[in-house]
Formats: structure tokens, C-alpha cells, sequence
């Protein structure tokens, strides 16, 4: 368990390690191009042909990584049909290393074993689920059988057992906290900028422009623009998401989320009556965002 709970968190890691990466490579594609002074258009023009050539590598190695990645065992048993194969493997993964059997067979303990699950080589319809215990959960299908989902099964599982309640709370809640969270486009060049405090238009301006008085540079605008996000966007959630990969195997999860999506809910009031009310922006909008990220990847 503790090892899986790392592994979750070190999986939710890449993600502000990528946002890190890729203000890194604008950051350095900005700095090389500075030095073409002779035709702005096409100098900028090649920088963002460089970020997107360059977001291309990362894909194309997971894309071959991709081949040699197994299945998980729930696939292998409910797509390939392949109760054996999902033995071997959940045996492998699951079972203590000096418990693993040398030839492990379907009739192994570790089958029965597989975590959170209570597998067996029989499917089960609507009707016979209704008569198992309440611990009991639907069977999967196996070698020659398949597994069919019925209209009796949709409402056994969402109105008979509740489970509508749990799915419309998470999704809400979810709804409410990416709504936000990220309707605020808080990757906005302009947005970063103001909450910044270093923005300067005097009218209307394109959405990566932040300066439009006489000779603003748009090289400086832009490494600006890379400079305020590698900050507000990646050092907190840089922070949350490692504080939770070295805490993780010790907290109660549920609690986590729970209290974090109540921090966060705290955060968002005080920032938005900050920048409504006194419309604030600076060290303390940045300061706040920082920590919102930090709570959004160390409890999320």
C-alpha cells in the first residue's frame, strides 16, 4: 500500500514537473532568439515552431514507452479475457516477494487475495447480485464468458445501492473547484502580468501583450511572461506535489482531500474579496496563488 500510494503520487508529480520543463524551454528558446534583431516577425514566428517541436519529443517517448507498459490485471480480465495472465500478474505485483509462489496456479490463495477485489471464475447477473452480501461486489468476466451491462445493473448500482450520491458529490465538486480554479486563466500572459503587478496597456491590447508603451521589447515581455508563471504556477505545486509523495503512506486520504478542498475553499474566498474589494494585485495575489497550487497538489 505504501508503495502503490507513492507510485499514485509520483504519477500526479509529472504534471508540475512538465508545467517546470516547459517554462524552461520557452525561457531558453526566448533567450537564444534575442540575438535576431534583423526580422522580428520570423524570429518569432521559428520560437513557437521551436515549443511545439520541442513538446513533441516527451509524447513520442511515452508513445514508445507505451508498447512495453502492461496492462493493468482489471483489463487483462474484463477486455483480453485472460483470467491466467491476471493471476501471474496480480501474483507478481501484489504478493510479497518471498511469498510469491514458483508456479502460481488459479487455484493459489493469492487469486483470492488480489486486492480489493473478490474475484472468482463465476459471472453474476443483476438478479444474483442482489442476493450477496453487502461486502460482495460485481464479478468480472472470464475465460469464454462475458460480462454484459443491462439497464437492471445501472439502476442496482446508482438508485438501489446509493451510488449517485457519491458520484454527484464528487463531480460537483469538482465542477465548482475547477471552475475556479482554472476559469481565472491563470496561464494568461496578460493575467499573469496584473497579478503581477507589471502590466502596462493603455488600451486593448493582443493577449500576450503586456506593454504597449514605445520600444517595449516583445522578447522581454515574453521571458517576463515565461518568469511570472515558472513562479506562480510551478513553485507551489512543485512543493505540494513532492510534500505529498514523502507524506503520503502516512495520512488518511479521504481526510486529505477533504480538508484541502475546505483550505481551498478559504483561499478562493480571500483572494477574490482581495482583488474585488481592494483590487490588490502584487506580493500578496502572488503569495496566495503560490499557496493555492500547493494545496491543490499536495491534497487533490
Amino acid at each position: 500500500t505504501k508503495h502503490r500510494a507513492r507510485m499514485m503520487a509520483s504519477v500526479f508529480f509529472m504534471q508540475p514537473l512538465g508545467q517546470i520543463w516547459a517554462n524552461l524551454v520557452s525561457l531558453i528558446v526566448i533567450a537564444t532568439s534575442r540575438s535576431d534583431t534583423n526580422d522580428l516577425t520570423m524570429s518569432v514566428d521559428r520560437m513557437w515552431r521551436y515549443v511545439i517541436g520541442i513538446g513533441v519529443i516527451p509524447a513520442a517517448i511515452a508513445t514508445c514507452f507505451r508498447f512495453f507498459v502492461p496492462e493493468s490485471p482489471r483489463f487483462l480480465m474484463e477486455i483480453d479475457d485472460d483470467p491466467v495472465k491476471v493471476e501471474f500478474d496480480a501474483t507478481t505485483l501484489f504478493t510479497e516477494p518471498n511469498a510469491v509462489s514458483s508456479s502460481p496456479t488459479l487455484e493459489t490463495e493469492s487469486w483470492h487475495n488480489f486486492p480489493g477485489q473478490a474475484y472468482s471464475l463465476t459471472t453474476i447477473t443483476a438478479e444474483d447480485r442482489s442476493s450477496t452480501s453487502q461486502t460482495g461486489i460485481l464479478q468480472p468476466a472470464t475465460l469464454n464468458s462475458h460480462w454484459r451491462l443491462t439497464w437492471k445493473d445501472i439502476v442496482q448500482y446508482f438508485w438501489v445501492e446509493g451510488n449517485w450520491r457519491t458520484l454527484a458529490g464528487t463531480a460537483m465538486s469538482w465542477f465548482f473547484l475547477d471552475f475556479g480554479f482554472y476559469g481565472i486563466s491563470l496561464s494568461s500572459p496578460q493575467f499573469l502580468a496584473k497579478t503581477w503587478g507589471s502590466i502596462h496597456l493603455s488600451a486593448p491590447a493582443p493577449y500576450w501583450e503586456t506593454n504597449d508603451s514605445p520600444g517595449a521589447s516583445v522578447y522581454d515581455m515574453f521571458f517576463a511572461s515565461c518568469t511570472h508563471a515558472l513562479v506562480i504556477l510551478n513553485v507551489g505545486s512543485f512543493a505540494g506535489g513532492l510534500l505529498l509523495i514523502l507524506v503520503i503512506h502516512k495520512l488518511d486520504r479521504v481526510a486529505l482531500q477533504k480538508y484541502s478542498f475546505l483550505a481551498l475553499s478559504a483561499l478562493f474566498i480571500a483572494l477574490g474579496c482581495m482583488l474585488i474589494t481592494i483590487q490588490k494585485e502584487g506580493p500578496v495575489a502572488v503569495v496566495l496563488y503560490v499557496i493555492g497550487q500547493a494545496l491543490f497538489n499536495f491534497g487533490m
